[in-house]
């Protein structure tokens, strides 16, 4: 173990090295053929073989490099609770929800008087379960087992 890092470098490279990390297994996931379909979202990836294979193994030697480095400095893995980055997910998704409301479309030109009657209650109740979901991830709302 190399101890030629003070703390605040060590903390730098860290989380340089894990947000790297995070990206490469998303990116794996996706060339392993994990597509989403949604709704409203759909995410697809389509590469030839040849390049999904190679992207695949410049991954899998970034892998080998990121275990070398954090071997050689001592660099224990972060820890990321998902319910933090779910309850925050959902406060943006709030944000976004209330701005996307007939009032504040406005500024994207007129809006038929029509619009707030018929778009609103359900943005209302997104941005409202998008709260109540942020809320029980959090464990600040309780739920009860039924």
């Amino acid at each position: 173990m190399s101890n030629n890092l003070n703390a605040a470098q060590r903390t730098a490279l860290v989380v340089t090295l894990s947000q790297f990390e995070r990206s490469l297994r998303q990116a794996a996931v996706w060339l392993d053929g994990d597509e989403t379909q949604g709704v409203m979202h759909r995410a697809t990836l389509a590469l030839p073989p040849v390049q999904q294979k190679a992207a695949l193994a410049a991954i899998h030697r970034a892998f080998e490099l990121i275990a070398q480095l954090a071997e050689r400095f001592g660099l224990e893995p972060t820890h990321e609770p998902l319910a933090g980055r779910i309850s925050a997910d959902m406060t943006v998704s709030w944000a976004n929800l209330v701005d996307a409301r007939s009032a504040k479309l406005k500024r994207y030109g007129a809006v038929d008087p029509a619009l707030g009657e018929a778009l609103d209650p359900d943005l209302d109740r997104l941005s409202r379960l998008a709260l109540m979901i942020s809320a029980i991830v959090s464990g600040i709302q309780e739920v009860r087992d039924e």
